[in-house]
């Protein structure tokens, strides 16, 4: 990537590369969770129809998915200040 002339260092394109993932998966989540309550609203009867499980596995698969991001941030940033420090 460039910016202003200049590559991005790989520390960079890395926490952009986390935050782009994170967005997304914060936008897929609001989707899953929009659409569930949209179809209960159409359908308040089919509460435990395939589609509301379909949309519950996708919900909790994204908020898996930002617990996983943020464990993996919080134990290896530590690690990268250390490097730096010395």
């Amino acid at each position: 990537m460039r910016r202003h002339g200049r590559a991005w260092p790989q520390r960079q394109r890395r926490s952009a590369a986390i935050l782009t993932v994170e967005a997304l998966t914060q936008i897929a989540n609001l989707g899953f969770v929009v659409a569930a309550d949209v179809y209960l609203l159409a359908r308040p009867c089919h509460v435990r129809s395939e589609v509301t499980f379909g949309l519950a596995f996708g919900n909790w698969t994204c908020w898996n998915t930002l617990f996983l991001i943020l464990t993996v941030r919080a134990v290896l940033v530590p690690q990268l200040r250390v490097q730096y420090l010395h």
